[in-house]
């Protein structure tokens, strides 16, 4: 199977590996930091590839949000709320149900909402990310092959299931 070379750099340019509009997620970020604070009364950090210089926001990318003090009993309220108002994919992690992983992200290097541009951290907060970047670029390129299998699997089912149908009754006519 050939593959032609400008198909795949055009394909490439309009998936994931192609960058997003990180000045628009940034301003739909500061924004929603905003409604959380002045509604809710949150403190909200920005964690991910939005808010961190080395990495690049892409297409696909999100907006990571760590929220402190929004009201757990309306969360999907909230969520739902936060969404209306971009057009970008929105993880809202409320603080109260973060793990050490993402508090310590925000620790080193959380980036305020309303301070764009300062990420707050030292070094050893970027490399700790950078370490978390890289075993999630590792299992997302294992779920990928795992759903690449999958797919595989399903279209080839109906011939396999054929095939050990056949074998297993010209076993019985041995």
């Amino acid at each position: 199977m050939s593959v032609n070379r400008s198909d795949l750099i055009a394909h490439l340019g309009r998936t994931r590996f192609s960058l997003g509009d990180a000045a628009g997620a940034r301003r739909d970020a500061e924004s929603i930091a905003r409604f959380l604070k002045e509604r809710y009364g949150a403190e909200v950090w920005g964690i991910g590839s939005l808010f961190e210089e080395f990495r690049p926001f892409r297409k696909d990318s999100d907006i990571d949000l760590v929220a402190k003090g929004i009201p757990a009993d309306r969360y999907f309220e909230i969520l739902a709320e936060v969404e209306d108002q971009t057009s970008f994919s929105v993880d809202l992690i409320p603080w109260e149900e973060a793990n050490d992983l993402i508090r310590e992200i925000v620790f080193t290097s959380g980036s305020g909402c309303e301070a764009p541009g300062i990420p707050a951290g030292s070094s050893d907060g970027y490399m700790m990310r950078a370490r978390a970047s890289i075993l999630h670029d590792f299992y997302s390129g294992i779920e990928r092959i795992f759903v690449r299998i999958a797919q595989e699997l399903d279209s080839v089912r109906p011939a396999v299931i054929r095939g050990l149908k056949n074998g297993v009754l010209n076993l019985r006519n041995c």
